[in-house]
């Protein structure tokens, strides 16, 4: 779903380029005239309607792909809950926390402070990541999506 918004975007991005060179050409177009000509406020005044509806194109589309990416986002969150609770469940684990036990890199200061500001959770290696993501990843190639039923249970 990204990959297709993003070739979305670029095309869209492609489309107010030419708008915005439109609206330069018309700027250089302009500075041939004295100021006072009235060729000059003719092209002023539609460069300045220009600017302002391409300002007003530019922001209603970057609104539009930052909802529809939201959704994206929230659609893909909630097929992880959902693959993440059939899981709990059919291993009756209690308690899942959301975990991340990437090594922290000592030359990355940024990579040191999250490590410093995670949670500290002592547990016995159980990691289930690697498995919700093996179901996610079967039920996404598939073209199905996960349920219940779809999932079988990995054995480690």
């Amino acid at each position: 779903a990204m990959d297709g918004m993003k070739k979305e975007m670029q095309k869209a991005e492609a489309e107010l380029k030419g708008e915005r060179d439109g609206i330069q050409a018309k700027e250089e177009e302009a500075k041939r005239f004295n100021e006072s000509a009235p060729e000059f406020i003719k092209l002023e005044e539609e460069t300045v309607r220009l600017k302002a509806d391409f300002n007003i194109k530019a922001g209603r589309i970057r609104k539009e792909f930052l909802e529809r990416e939201a959704k994206v986002y929230y659609q893909t969150y909630m097929e992880v809950i959902q693959v993440v609770q059939s899981y709990a469940q059919q291993r009756e684990l209690g308690l899942v926390l959301r975990f991340n036990g990437d090594p922290i890199d000592p030359n990355r200061r940024e990579a040191i402070l999250q490590g410093i500001n995670k949670v500290v959770v002592h547990q016995n290696g159980i990691d289930i990541t690697p498995d919700v993501l093996a179901l996610l990843n079967r039920d996404n190639a598939i073209g199905n999506a996960p349920t219940a039923s779809s999932r079988q249970p990995v054995i480690r």
